[in-house]
């Protein structure tokens, strides 16, 4: 994987790639600005990025843009619009190698036969969902303090999913992931103040008047399996497909944790602010 710098439209004065009073902060780059300051400056400031195939964050997008599609009301008999789409992208826009071409393939193919088991598998119980939003994007002001003033930046991002439920009216906040493993205990203890959880709660309440009152933490495993020796494409996804059919519970899993009156309130004083 090599990085890039890319193009801006005027090159007679030097400005950030991104201005925090403008542009505001998402989850993204607040996270990488706690893992490596370096590096989120590099890619925001200084506008770099990273070329190649990374298989976590193409099938992650494959299957977001495949719920993204049905969101809209399209069957999921027709989700090769959307990976083709994204795989042609994906082809134009990238210096991909011929072994990262083929490892692309092989991530759309995986999403095309993987994402119809998974909307089956949640098919009913999903259906007590009333959606307020799907696969949103918003930007919205935030208020600072600031050394006794006040500063407004800009909070972006997509709530993945929010609906209320219709058994009790809750309010819940779906957040969609996809991952290679799966630490159920690292995940049951972290998702109470979770970051981005915390962050689309914020932009959720500003967007209805309510902050929700769960929150659905929704993991999609990505296949482990491995092509054997002699094996073909087809019958590698055959393969993964017969796995994923025969233990879906492995596969697709989900998490509530409840969000108690004033935690938005206290997160946000305590924890987002500072």
């Amino acid at each position: 994987m090599t990085l890039t710098r890319r193009k801006t439209a005027k090159k007679t004065k030097k400005k950030p790639y991104r201005d925090l009073y403008e542009d505001g902060v998402t989850y993204s780059f607040l996270s990488q600005f706690h893992n490596c300051r370096e590096s989120a400056r590099l890619q925001y400031v200084e506008g770099w990025q990273s070329d190649g195939l990374s298989v976590p964050l193409d099938f992650g997008i494959a299957f977001h843009d495949c719920l993204e599609w049905t969101s809209k009301g399209h069957s999921v008999e027709t989700i090769n619009r959307p990976l083709k789409k994204y795989q042609v992208s994906k082809l134009s826009n990238s210096k991909l190698r011929l072994d990262e071409r083929k490892k692309l393939k092989q991530v759309i193919d995986l999403v095309r036969i993987i994402f119809p088991l998974y909307a089956e598998y949640w098919a009913s119980r999903d259906k007590d969902h009333k959606y307020v939003y799907q696969e949103e994007s918003f930007h919205i002001p935030h208020s600072v303090p600031y050394y006794g003033k006040t500063k407004i930046v800009p909070v972006r991002g997509r709530i993945d999913e929010a609906f209320y439920r219709k058994s009790d009216n809750a309010l819940v906040l779906q957040e969609n992931k996809t991952k290679g493993q799966i630490d159920e205990d690292g995940i049951q203890s972290s998702l109470h103040m979770d970051l981005q959880t915390m962050m689309y709660s914020m932009a959720l309440r500003h967007l209805t008047g309510s902050a929700p009152s769960e929150i659905l933490y929704n993991v999609i495993r990505r296949p482990g399996l491995r092509p054997r020796q002699k094996e073909t494409d087809q019958e590698f996804l055959k393969r993964v497909e017969e796995d994923v059919r025969g233990r879906p519970s492995y596969y697709f899993m989900r998490w509530q944790v409840e969000l108690a009156p004033g935690d938005l309130d206290r997160w946000i004083d305590s924890t987002f602010n500072p």
